[in-house]
This record gives structure tokens, sequence and C-alpha cells, in this order.
């Protein structure tokens, strides 16, 4: 009789332990899983804040670090080597490369009824997290005749973006 109660003791301190252990595993799953969400988070508010930093930076004239457009991926990896201009906005500060892609004859908008060319720009901007933002935008320019014959209308403003981080 002794030794059942010995054993049934033990079997009860094995269960305990088992128990113990997997609710101290759940435990840690819940941490990652709240950790997983955070950063989550952490990234769109610092997606949302590097688009209202972009927005600003396409109201401003900021013609003293427009440079000649290169390959997308060639303007990143500059960002990431702090290659680029500064760009200060309350506690915050952003490397940005503006890049003049040019006047594309074949791309047209129709702003009133008139017919406009179209100038290409492409904005990369990085947090300090290494998070990037890069937009393409358009702006209205002189209507060049398209040499393709192939004309495509389009509207100003941002054309594309990417978010990479």
């Amino acid at each position: 009789m002794l030794r059942q109660r010995g054993s049934l003791l033990f079997m009860a301190i094995m269960l305990t332990g088992l128990l113990s252990l997997l609710v101290l595993s759940q435990m840690q799953l819940i941490l990652l899983h709240i950790k997983a969400v955070n950063q989550v988070i952490d990234r769109h508010k610092t997606l949302a804040e590097l688009e209202q930093a972009a927005q600003r930076l396409l109201l401003r004239d900021r013609a003293d670090c427009v440079q000649r457009g290169d390959d997308p991926n060639v303007s990143i990896a500059r960002l990431k080597r702090q290659d680029g201009c500064l760009y200060h906005e309350q506690a915050r500060s952003y490397r940005y490369r503006m890049e003049d892609l040019g006047v594309i004859p074949c791309l047209y908008s129709v702003v009133k009824g008139k017919k406009f060319g179209s100038h290409h720009w492409r904005l990369t901007i990085a947090a300090a997290s290494g998070q990037l933002l890069q937009l393409r935008f358009a702006k209205t320019a002189a209507y060049l005749p398209c040499e393709r014959h192939v004309e495509s209308g389009i509207k100003t403003g941002i054309l594309s973006w990417r978010s990479l981080g």
C-alpha cells in the first residue's frame, strides 16, 4: 500500500511538471506572437511616417538635391550606404534621393482639355530603421509628339510605389 502511494505521488508530480512545461511553452509562444505583432505595427507606423515625409518632399522644390536617374535598385543601394540628402522633420531625420527621369513623350496627360507631356521623377526615402519607400511620380511638361506612334494617357501624381525593409 505504501508503494502505491509513492508511485501515485510520483505520477502526480510528473503530470504537474509536464503541465507546467506546456503552460510555459505556450506563454513563450504568446510572447513571441506579441513581439511579432508589435514589429508589424512599428513597420506600418514607419511606413505611414515615410509616406507623410515623401508627400512633403514632393510639395517642396528640392532643386539642390535632384540627381540624374539611375536604376531603382542602385538608388536604394546608395541610400543604404548613407549616400543621399538629409531631410529633417520634427524629431526624425530621413535620407532621400530625388531623381529626374526626364520627359517621356509617349505618356501624356490631359488637364482641362489640353494635352501635356509628362516629366517623370523618382523619390527614394529611407528611415533611420532602414525601411525604404520608393515613389515614381509625374508632373506635366510641354507636349512632345510620340515617335513610336503609341501614346498612352496617364494621370499626373504618384504613378507607382514600393516599400522595402
